[in-house]
Formats: C-alpha cells, sequence, structure tokens
C-alpha cells in the first residue's frame, strides 16, 4: 500500500511570530502507512525591512501582539479602496509606510481619546480624494513622525527615498515654526495680530510649495482634517485655529485653486466664530438647497445640449455659506437676494476665442441681461487667478468660462 504525497499548509498565530507550518507526507515503498516530517518556519509579525533600516522603533516593536497587526490589516483594507488607482508596487510600499506609522504613533492619542493613527489616516484619505501620488500618500502618513517618534530622517530615506525624507523634513519645520512663534508670543497677545511672525509662516510656507507642491498640499490636508474635529479642543483653541485657518490656509489653499478645501476652511471658520450668523445663513441656503440642485441640473442639461460640438466640462455649484453671509454683508442685502447664489461652470480646453462664442450662445438661450454684469477676465486677469476665465452675471447664474 502507497501513500501519495500531499503537503497540508496551516498558520498558527503566538504572541511575537507568525508561526507557519508545513506537514509533508511522503511516499515509502515497502512501508503500509505514511511517515510525517514537520518543518517550522517562524516569520515576525513586523517585516524585517522594518527593523533592520529603523533600528529607533525596535523597542516598539517588541509590544507588537498579533491584535496590532490585525488593526494594521484593517486600516489598510480601508486604505485600499480610495487608493486603488495607485499601482501594485506603490500599494506594498504604502503598507510599509502604514505599518511604520502604526509603529511611530503606537499608543498615542488625539485629544478626542481616539489613537493618533486616525490623523495621518485622515489625511491620506482626504488627499487620494485627488489621486495624488504615492510618494505624497507615503509622505502623508509619516508627516508626523520625527515628532512623535526617534526616527529619523536618515531612517526614513534609506527606506522611502530622498523625496519622502525631504517632504517630511520641510512639514516638521513648518510645523516647529508655528510652535516657536506661539511661544514667542506674549499670553495677552493673540498670535494671529503679530504681523511679522504671520508673514515669516507664510514666507516659509510658500518656500516649501516652491521646493515641492507636495508639501503644501499635505499641510492643507493635514488643516482641513484638524478643522473637522475642532470640537474636541477647548473653546480657545477652537478660535486661534480656526483665525489661523481664515488667514493663511484658506488664501493657500485659494492661491494654488483647490477650491474645495476651501470653500471648507472658510465655512468651518466661520461656524466656530460666528456661530448664530453660521446656523442662520446655512438654514437659508440648506433650505433652498433641493431647488438649487434641480436648478443647477436642468441649466448643465440644456446648456450641454447646445454644446455637443465641443469638447467641455461643464458643473455646477451653491454659493458656500460663509461667502454667501460675506457678500449679502458686503452689499447689505439679504443672502436670498444674491444673484451669484447658484453658479454654472464650463471649462474648454481650446482657445480663450472659443469663451466668446459659447457667450453667445448662452445669450441666445436667456435673454435678459443684466446691465454692466459682464467682467471679462481674458482681457483683463484677475492677480490670483492661475488661468484666464470669463464672469459673467445674470438671472441668477455665474457663468464661469475657463481655459487651460
Amino acid at each position: 500500500m502507497y501513500c501519495f504525497k500531499s503537503i497540508i499548509s496551516f498558520y498558527v498565530i503566538i504572541s511575537k511570530s507568525l508561526v507557519i507550518t508545513k506537514l509533508y507526507s511522503h511516499k515509502h515503498k515497502n512501508l503500509k502507512r505514511c511517515s510525517s516530517v514537520i518543518e517550522i518556519e517562524t516569520i515576525p509579525l513586523i517585516p524585517n525591512t522594518i527593523t533592520n533600516k529603523i533600528p529607533s522603533l525596535n523597542s516598539t516593536i517588541s509590544h507588537i501582539d498579533q491584535y496590532d497587526m490585525l488593526i494594521i490589516d484593517s486600516i489598510y483594507r480601508g486604505l485600499e479602496k480610495p487608493l486603488r488607482y495607485l499601482p501594485k508596487n506603490d500599494l506594498t510600499t504604502v503598507r510599509l509606510a502604514l505599518t511604520i506609522s502604526y509603529l511611530v504613533y503606537f499608543n498615542k492619542t488625539l485629544e478626542s481619546g481616539e489613537m493618533f493613527i486616525n490623523h495621518p489616516i485622515a489625511v491620506t484619505t482626504i488627499l487620494a480624494d485627488s489621486k495624488v501620488d504615492a510618494i505624497t500618500i507615503i509622505s502623508s502618513l509619516l508627516h508626523d513622525s520625527i515628532e512623535k517618534s526617534n526616527i529619523t530622517y536618515f531612517e526614513i530615506e534609506s527606506l522611502f527615498g530622498k523625496n519622502v525624507e525631504n517632504i517630511v523634513k520641510c512639514i516638521t519645520k513648518i510645523t516647529e515654526l508655528t510652535y516657536s512663534n506661539k511661544a514667542q508670543v506674549p499670553i495677552q497677545e493673540d498670535y494671529l495680530n503679530t504681523k511679522t511672525m504671520k508673514n515669516e509662516y507664510i514666507r516659509h510656507m510658500f518656500l516649501s510649495m516652491a521646493q515641492d507642491s507636495r508639501i503644501i498640499i499635505i499641510k492643507l490636508a493635514e488643516r482641513l482634517h484638524f478643522m473637522r474635529t475642532l470640537q474636541h479642543l477647548k473653546k480657545e483653541q477652537k478660535v486661534k485655529i480656526s483665525l489661523e485657518t481664515m488667514d493663511i490656509y484658506s488664501p493657500l489653499a485659494k492661491r494654488i485653486g483647490i477650491w474645495r478645501y476651501v470653500q471648507e476652511f472658510e465655512d468651518l471658520s466661520f461656524k466656530c466664530l460666528y456661530p448664530t450668523a453660521y446656523n442662520n445663513s446655512f438654514h437659508i441656503i440648506h433650505n433652498r438647497n433641493n431647488s438649487y440642485s434641480h436648478y443647477i441640473e436642468d441649466v448643465c442639461q440644456k446648456i450641454s445640449s447646445k454644446l455637443h460640438y465641443i469638447n467641455f466640462k461643464i458643473s455646477g455649484r451653491t454659493k458656500s455659506v460663509y461667502s454667501a453671509w460675506k457678500k449679502s454683508e458686503k452689499n447689505q442685502i439679504k443672502i436670498e437676494d444674491l444673484r451669484d447664489i447658484v453658479a454654472i461652470r464650463i471649462v474648454i480646453e481650446e482657445s480663450p476665442e472659443l469663451c466668446y462664442s459659447i457667450i453667445d450662445i448662452i445669450h441666445s438661450m436667456w435673454k435678459t441681461h443684466i446691465p454692466d454684469s459682464f467682467k471679462d477676465y481674458i482681457v483683463n486677469p484677475k492677480k490670483m487667478d492661475i488661468n484666464p476665465y470669463i464672469q459673467l452675471l445674470f438671472l441668477k447664474i455665474t457663468f464661469l468660462l475657463k481655459y487651460k
């Protein structure tokens, strides 16, 4: 009687390592039953790549168990969907960065009491919406690593390269500059009222942006997460962060054209600084959002049907709460009476002359035109604009015709 060769593999998790046991059954002539040889191979929970290249984390690694590995695996599975646009090789490196991030922030908590790892994960998720590259994702996972652990710039570079090391270094310098400035300001004096220090902060951020735009993008995403979690801070901290966001981060986001950040920065800061005005403005806009949405969809469809022969993108938006309130206060009118509460944006990739043709088409569709409402930013571009565009205001619609 002969035994056929078979291999059975099973996994056993013990406290500090993963034991892979392979049971081999070999066939032997002249034997009536199988003899088995058990080979046991022990694999550490944390990859040797980390223990060898990041020795500063070895003391933390000694406290990691299978429960921590399950948490890391769960976090990674949550990131896989927003990061599915990255190549598989990049995702492997992101998984490595995530493991290091978990070790760096091990046993550290946020103001809310949550694990600190939730902060870099939230920042990374915000950035993934913009489909940033792998270097930006890895850097975002490690952006607080120098402050929160003994990990060194050399160790980061040895594992992830010079670009990641440089981004983390610049972000750390910006953060250190913020803290040192706050320490230098007298207690009775508000930080943002110290113009010299504010300008120095902005200057440093712009220098960082010129060196690598990914630095400022990560800082903006980090600030956005701070603003979304303000409720866990004391009132004084909320006010200071909101003022700083409105005065520094919102203009920076506007400068580089990340408008969805601008809107959220302004609305969240407004909510903190002027809660009553925010609530009143929010309810006015929110109560009309349904009709605004239908209106935008209807207008976009009508315009699209007329521009079918042109390569273009069209979208609509409702004015943000802060922007609507600010404009109503400036013009001393009700929010409901703002002419550009709803806006339609048309983006084209051809010559600017085509913008004027589109304007003619839109004028033919909506006969009513408000006098002195035509603003031509192709001929007279705004200083802050990256791309010139034309803005039309009539029939409570702002048409933005852009070309790249």
